[in-house]
């Protein structure tokens, strides 16, 4: 552990916290309001929406919360989630609510700092699922300072994170302008009007002007021994972008390679997905690897003589196509697909192939500013980022406000507690005692 300041002293969770435990039937108040760890969100403190007890359709015994304690999610420890409350509920079984002895707030932002999330990391069990016990969270260390100076550090860091969060708030903003521009370029691309044409372009089938076939089933005979070629997956194929630094291999057999081998110019579509938003997705192929093939659920749309392939892959990706795809596609178990047969039946605009290019040579226009807007806004979420962990780290290494030597030391308010909370717990063994007096004698 670093060293503190003057004044300041290191202390265990178990010492100035306390892990609450009041398990209640949920048929008593099921127009409560009910917490669980997607309610809060990471890094933030944020409480999200939520719904009542009655509305999430809670069975079990839950824990009680009430207005001042913390409510931390003890699973996924690593996604930082700890809200601070001024209402009473119940939280799932898998948050602990929390008496904090300190400043709750102060206690709060400790719990979201990464110094914090990287002690409960070293202590979380399982494997699949990330849990730390309350044992091990009482063992998390966390530094002190004086009242005053908890208070002092509480008012400047909400300050600067308020600012802070004012400038990330922008930023998002910026991002969602951007992706509506981004899909009015491509809507502009589909109609015409990015380059100006006066009259929407007539629409035709895919099937009268491209060749559209499936690919090969991966199977037990497919794994890669003799004849191994590289091999797409869906995971190569993003929205207008494929993913090449992880291609898998597969066995083909005779005079396969010249049946499904990839050209310069295919479209690569996404035949099944679990995301509406995601099914028919599509990427053009421009020979990045010799001798490649593609999975079956992938569908290669080969343009002819009157489609451009960046055309075509311009206009599949556009909203009003992506709509259109997701109205054709099939449902199976939760599984969107689409076919061969559907892929023909869909029509797209078709201009003369002089327009064509011209839309392509807008779109690269408008992309580049797109991808430049996209970049700028992503630098500033990561300042942010690096902004927000700096704060943190300066505010619990005690450089955030000046000290004050008149404050009274950390060591004394630990000693306070500890007498305080040895008190209740003898004054509660009291109660207890004398009540099971009053029932022998009865």
């Amino acid at each position: 552990m670093s060293d503190l300041p003057p004044g300041w002293e290191w202390a265990t969770f178990a010492d100035v916290a306390e892990i609450a435990s009041n398990l209640v039937d949920p048929a008593d108040h099921m127009d409560s309001p009910h917490i669980a760890p997607n309610h809060i969100e990471s890094w933030t403190g944020r409480i999200l929406e939520y719904s009542t007890v009655a509305e999430d359709r809670v069975t079990s015994s839950k824990n009680k919360f009430i207005a001042g304690q913390l409510l931390y999610s003890k699973i996924r420890p690593y996604l930082a989630k700890v809200a601070s409350v001024d209402f009473s509920g119940l939280c799932s079984a898998d948050m602990y609510p929390i008496n904090s002895y300190i400043n709750r707030t102060y206690l709060k932002w400790w719990m979201l700092t990464p110094a914090f999330t990287a002690s409960v990391i070293k202590h979380q069990g399982r494997s699949v699922l990330p849990k730390i016990n309350a044992a091990a969270l009482r063992t998390i260390p966390i530094p002190i300072p004086p009242v005053a100076e908890q208070q002092r550090i509480v008012a400047t860091l909400e300050g600067n994170l308020s600012r802070l969060d004012a400038g990330i708030e922008n930023a998002v903003q910026a991002t969602r302008r951007v992706e509506k521009l981004w899909s009015a370029t491509l809507e502009g691309a589909r109609s015409g009007e990015l380059v100006g044409l006066i009259t929407a372009p007539r629409e035709r089938l895919i099937g009268d002007l491209a060749e559209v076939q499936g690919g090969i089933q991966k199977q037990p005979k497919r794994k890669p021994v003799n004849n191994k070629y590289p091999f797409l997956r869906v995971a190569n194929v993003s929205r207008g972008d494929l993913i090449l630094n992880d291609v898998h291999e597969v066995e083909l057999f005779d005079g396969e390679i010249d049946k499904f081998r990839l050209a310069a110019g295919d479209l690569l579509v996404v035949e099944g997905n679990g995301s509406a938003d995601q099914i028919g997705r599509a990427a053009m192929w421009h020979g990045e690897i010799a001798d490649c093939v593609h999975q079956n659920h992938l569908i290669r749309v080969r343009p002819g003589r009157e489609l451009n392939p960046r055309y075509l892959e311009i206009v599949w990706n556009s909203p009003t196509t992506a709509r259109a795809l997701r109205q054709v596609a099939g449902s199976t178990s939760g599984l969107l697909t689409l076919s061969v047969a559907k892929l023909k039946a869909l029509s797209i605009p078709v201009p003369a192939m002089e327009e064509q290019e011209r839309i392509v040579a807008e779109y690269d226009i408008w992309r580049g500013r797109v991808e430049h807007a996209r970049m700028a806004t992503d630098v500033v979420m990561r300042r942010a980022d690096r902004l927000r962990r700096s704060i943190l780290a300066e505010a619990f290494a005690g450089r955030l406000v000046p000290q004050d030597p008149k404050d009274e030391p950390a060591s004394v308010l630990l000693e306070r507690i500890r007498f305080e909370r040895f008190a209740h717990q003898k004054s509660k063994r009291t109660r207890r005692m004398k009540t099971t007096n009053q029932e022998t004698l009865l």
